[in-house]
């Protein structure tokens, strides 16, 4: 809020007393009353106008005042979701781009977890820290900085389970650390408040953000936004880089994704035309990926990825306990356990459940598999009793008194390893809710977005 009118106001009653008292004399008692009010009225000037000079300055200098820390959205828990931030896990910023507008820039830091995640955050930056504006509905509009702190990370738990996908939100994307990553948040609010509905907001106050972390071997990323090739150098060392452009009306806001590999690895993708590296000390380049039997035509290309393989391991058959909850001639939830035959102690290895749906053969048309997944988000101790609560259980898209369930492990990002399956039937006079319709799933986000 600006001092101004205070000053001024102060100003204008300090010059009506001192009129009052040129006009009529006083006796000692009086006189010594004023002169105090008038030490106080002085005191008050001094303070306003120290104030208004200090307003100039920050208004000059582009600092804005700071507010309030940003606050996290859930409680921070160790063993759980993403986890919370190692002690010394912080980096400063990485990587760093002006805003198209002016202003703070923007900024990219690592934030280390306790659960072997690493995140990229990125927001506005004031004196090397990391944070959120106060403008266009965030934070009352109070228009001052709010860093973020270690502790403000995404929430990704639900219930103890998470739906398996990336963990990311508008400012923040997680993925087990040793992963090059390059990725992009389309139609981010300019106050970098990950919460804002940014619906109805104007497409001047929106910003896309394009980000990476590709590790030691990379050396710069070119890309193309509005018919326009940008080269822009990575940070050395980390391979990070982040740089940002308005937003464009033909976009959906809110979307964005993500791609990832192994460091030198990584290849391109859209914005992104190539990214170079430096592999056994020769620059090369690696570009966008390509259809079966065409061959490359970059003037430096890398050497072929080396991609990690690994065989499956046997499926067990764990038995699994299974409760169901109906309401009339509707299954309502339903209810899996099992004995943890492995124990979980990162974000590396997790449980997950599978609900499986089959579609029925049509001429011309294969059956296929189709279905959803629920991770459980959080440290397992081996023979722990695990267990996932579904809620409204879709039937199989060729029978609705029927819904696959399997429980598969996975480790270190390889191939899942099922350990218990079955085939789940309603009870007689019952059904599963139906699969949704594309128009149900249509209304579904426009609802959620609103």
């Amino acid at each position: 809020m600006s001092v101004f009118p205070q000053f001024e106001q102060a100003l204008h009653d300090a010059a009506r007393e001192r009129l009052d008292s040129r006009r009529a004399p006083a006796t000692g008692g009086a006189r010594r009353t004023r002169l105090l009010r008038a030490r106080g009225r002085t005191i008050v000037l001094t303070a306003l106008a120290l104030l208004a000079t200090s307003t100039i300055a920050l208004a000059a200098s582009g600092v804005i005042l700071t507010g309030t820390p940003v606050p996290p959205e859930e409680a921070p828990n160790p063993n759980a979701g993403i986890g919370v931030s190692v002690h010394g896990g912080v980096s400063p910023i990485i990587a760093s781009a002006p805003d198209p507008e002016g202003g703070l820039p923007w900024g990219l830091r690592m934030v280390r977890t306790t659960r072997g995640e690493l995140c990229l955050q990125i927001g506005r930056v004031q004196d090397d820290q990391l944070g959120e504006l106060g403008i266009d509905g965030a934070f009352s509009n109070d228009g001052r900085f709010h860093p973020l702190p270690t502790n403000a990370l995404p929430r990704d738990e639900y219930h103890g389970t998470v739906f398996d996908q990336l963990i990311s939100s508008a400012t923040t994307s997680c993925n087990l650390e040793g992963k090059a990553v390059a990725g992009d948040h389309l139609g981010v609010d300019r106050n970098a408040d990950p919460n804002t509905n940014t619906t109805h907001t104007a497409a001047s106050q929106l910003r896309d953000l394009y980000f990476g972390f590709l590790g030691a071997q990379a050396v710069s990323v070119t890309y193309h936004v509005a018919h326009t090739a940008h080269t822009v150098p990575v940070t050395l060392g980390s391979g990070a880089y982040l740089f940002v452009h308005g937003f464009y009306p033909g976009e959906q806001a809110g979307s964005g994704g993500e791609s990832l590999g192994t460091f030198g690895d990584l290849g391109a993708t859209p914005p992104l035309s190539f990214i170079t590296y430096r592999i056994n000390g020769r620059e090369c380049n690696r570009g966008l990926p390509l259809p079966p039997g065409e061959v490359s035509h970059l003037a430096k290309p890398c050497p072929f990825p080396r991609w990690p393989s690994s065989l499956p391991e046997p499926a067990m058959h764990l038995p699994l306990h299974i409760s169901l909850t109906l309401h009339r001639q509707t299954v309502r939830s339903v209810d899996v356990s099992l004995t943890a035959p492995f124990a979980v102690n990162s974000a590396r290895q997790h449980y997950t459940l599978a609900m499986l749906s089959k579609s029925c053969p049509s001429s011309g048309h294969p059956a296929f598999t189709a279905g959803s997944t629920q991770s459980i988000d959080r440290d397992v101790h081996r023979g722990e009793r695990i267990a996932w609560h579904i809620v409204r259980p879709t039937s199989n898209l060729c029978d609705k008194h029927a819904v696959n369930i399997e429980v598969r492990y996975s480790e270190n990002e390889g191939l899942s390893r099922t350990i218990a399956s079955t085939t789940l039937h309603a009870p007689k006079g019952t059904a599963f809710t139906p699969p949704m319709t594309s128009a149900q799933i249509h209304a579904l986000r426009h609802r959620k977005h609103r």
